[in-house]
């Protein structure tokens, strides 16, 4: 897997690819790597054992902890930088972490970097259709959990057009992994 600094190659790449947040390595420990789906496609991220959750878990996630409009809460790391005991920016609403995940926000990349201490993105595996080399992404927004689907052409490591939850399309090309373990089952 290709590490990809240069925006316009980014945006062009069709092969694995993961950068660091603003192309800068001391985000590495604290936030992990960006990758492309096609990296995600690799199924090579996760550690044996372990692989990125398909929707359907997701799913049962967020139902287990009572719904998208409280489960991203559930799962935020709590504190505000305003505050100085966190990485969110203020609000950070309803953040209590029950879960341990603590979710941070890493951000997300299109060619461009965005997003930074206001929100955090993770690839599923679950593709969208066979033409399609869709991926699903959550986005932890105050409380709530957004579940998008992302769509882009099987030959396209160009943008990747995910609906927000305000109706306006976005361009994003990586996102977060997160690993769950194969033991849950």
């Amino acid at each position: 897997i290709t590490l990809i600094t240069d925006n316009s190659e980014w945006r062009n790449t069709t092969a694995p690819a993961y950068c660091w947040y603003d192309n800068n390595i001391s985000n590495k420990e604290l936030f992990g790597a960006f990758y492309s789906w096609n990296a995600v496609n690799t199924e090579k991220l996760c550690p044996s054992g372990w692989h990125v959750p398909t929707l359907t878990e997701l799913d049962e996630l967020i139902e287990f902890l009572g719904g998208e409009s409280v489960a991203g809460g559930k799962l935020k790391a709590t504190g505000t930088i305003e505050g100085a005991d966190g990485l969110w920016y203020q609000p950070n609403t309803d953040a209590t972490n029950e879960t341990g995940f603590s979710a941070l926000p890493g951000g997300m990349r299109a060619a461009d970097f965005y997003d930074f201490n206001y929100g955090g993105v993770w690839w599923l595996s679950t593709e969208y259709s066979p033409e399609r080399a869709h991926a699903y992404y959550i986005n932890i927004v105050s409380n709530i959990i957004i579940i998008i689907g992302v769509n882009a052409p099987l030959n396209s490591g160009s943008d990747v057009a995910i609906r927000t939850g305000t109706g306006a399309i976005e361009y994003l090309d990586s996102i977060q992994v997160s690993f769950w373990s194969d033991s849950n089952y």
